[in-house]
C-alpha cells in the first residue's frame, strides 16, 4: 500500500482530474453561457464565417492560460495546508 505522498507522485491519485457534480445553480449558469455562447458564435458567423473559429483559437488559449494559474493557485492551497499542518503539529518552519 502506497502513502498519499507516493500515490500522488506516481500519479494514482491526479487532483485535477477529481470533479464534482455541478449543483442547480452551477448548472442554471452553465446552460445560460452555452445558449449565450452559441448565439454569439451565430451573431459572428453572420458577420464573418471566420470570426468563430477566431473565437474559439482565443478560449483556447484562454483556456491554458488557465490551467497555469489553477496550477499556481493549487500550488499555494497545498503549501498553505502542509504550513497549518506544521503548526497544528507543533512545528515551525521559517517562512520564504
Amino acid at each position: 500500500m502506497h502513502t498519499l505522498i507516493e500515490d500522488l507522485y506516481l500519479g494514482n491519485i491526479v487532483p485535477a482530474d477529481i470533479s464534482h457534480p455541478r449543483t442547480a445553480e452551477q448548472q442554471r449558469k452553465y446552460n445560460q453561457f452555452i445558449r449565450d455562447y452559441d448565439a454569439f458564435e451565430e451573431t459572428l458567423r453572420d458577420l464573418d464565417p471566420s470570426l468563430p473559429q477566431t473565437l474559439d483559437s482565443l478560449l483556447e488559449l484562454n483556456d491554458r492560460l488557465s490551467f497555469f494559474e489553477n496550477c499556481d493557485t493549487f500550488r499555494d492551497g497545498f503549501c498553505l495546508g502542509v504550513q497549518l499542518m506544521q503548526e497544528a503539529a507543533g512545528w515551525h518552519c521559517p517562512a520564504k
